[in-house]
């Protein structure tokens, strides 16, 4: 998954799930990593054994013309790509949340507390070493 943390930098994190020798279903977070220019074909170098897929609707990864899923099948047929229900899962609690005006009101506040702690330096950096203490 794609993603920008609150500091604007752009990180994919890599999760592998295999199944073992016993049928065991194990899954590694192999961690996050920076995205400069990511290309489909990047993400398409290794993938022999791959059986299945699943990326949020944003065309580099689910694109039906050249998005990775789409890439993964053109080689790998057995790479099946299925829309990733966890993204699906937060974008309904999103709008559900838009319904509830105490959801919308802490949301505001919170959006306005990071605009004030953002905007000053100082601010930033106390909060930061706070958090790191």
């Amino acid at each position: 998954m794609k993603l920008r943390d609150i500091f604007g930098i752009e990180q994919m994190s890599i999760c592998v799930r295999s199944v073992s020798e016993n049928f065991k279903l194990c899954e590694d977070f192999l961690g996050l990593f920076l995205v400069e220019d990511f290309l489909a074909l990047d993400a398409t170098d290794n993938k022999k054994m791959v059986r299945g897929q699943s990326y949020d609707s944003a065309a580099s990864m689910s694109g039906h013309l050249s998005g990775v899923a789409k890439l993964f099948q053109d080689d790998v047929n057995e790479a099946i790509f299925i829309h990733c229900y966890a993204h699906r899962l937060n974008q309904i609690l999103q709008d559900a949340c838009k319904k509830i005006s105490c959801m919308n009101e802490g949301k505001e506040l919170y959006e306005l507390l990071y605009i004030f702690i953002c905007l000053a330096p100082k601010r930033l950096d106390a909060i930061v070493s706070w958090e790191v203490s």
